[in-house]
């Protein structure tokens, strides 16, 4: 599911809004989506938030619908210091660590890669896994 070049870690980031930014410029530079993506994702994360909390610990799992996106991906960022973010279904403010950034280009297997990611993240162990890594070559099981 995730590639050793699609996971960033102790990123720094001062709010999701500057991540955004940050991972839009990025994903523009591979060719990963189109111009449309930043300004879309802002949007749709304002009104749809994608915070996930758990007992211990929280993971965002923010998305945009496809057609702004040129190839998929699952890419994975792991902040330097935890920021603000929204749950999914309360609303309420949570603080995130880990990021999983979906870029879906076919909308029929969206549902499909949501189910997986939340699947995974589900498990204390993962999110473990990421936290505790000091170097991208730490999370190799977790890669295709």
């Amino acid at each position: 599911m995730f590639t050793k070049e699609d996971i960033y870690l102790d990123i720094d980031a001062k709010d999701y809004l500057y991540l955004f930014k940050k991972m839009a410029k990025i994903f523009k530079r591979k060719k990963y989506v189109k111009d449309s993506y930043l300004e879309a994702l802002i949007a749709r994360e304002k009104i749809y938030p994608t915070g996930f909390e758990f007992d211990g610990y929280n993971i965002a799992l923010p998305h945009i619908d496809s057609e702004h996106v040129l190839e998929q991906k699952i890419v994975l960022v792991r902040l330097k210091d935890e920021i603000q973010y929204r749950e999914v279904v309360t609303n309420k403010k949570i603080l995130v660590k880990i990021f999983i950034m979906m870029l879906v280009k076919n909308p029929e297997e969206q549902v499909e890669v949501l189910g997986k990611l939340i699947e995974i993240i589900n498990r204390k162990d993962f999110y473990n896994l990421v936290i505790n890594a000091k170097y991208i070559d730490d999370l190799e099981k977790i890669c295709i």
